[in-house]
């Protein structure tokens, strides 16, 4: 098992259809409003298709989404 894998297994995301890349360490902010950050990038294995009752007509590529591990 790398270390990648392990930092799935930290976070607890079992889905076998992700697979990781890299990780990096990213600060924001000055002085004591500054923050350290684990940015991990990933992609999925497989073509995501759009479901058809979703009502958007398609996916948006390359998408963020904001996750709080506390």
């Amino acid at each position: 098992m790398s270390q990648l894998d392990n930092t799935l297994k930290l976070l607890g995301i079992t889905d076998t259809n992700i697979q990781v890349f890299g990780t990096r360490e990213e600060f924001h902010g000055r002085g004591s409003g500054r923050k350290k950050y684990l940015v991990i990038q990933a992609e999925l294995t497989y073509t995501l298709r759009r479901y058809p009752s979703c009502g958007y007509n398609t996916l948006h590529p390359n998408g963020h989404k904001l996750t709080n591990v506390r």
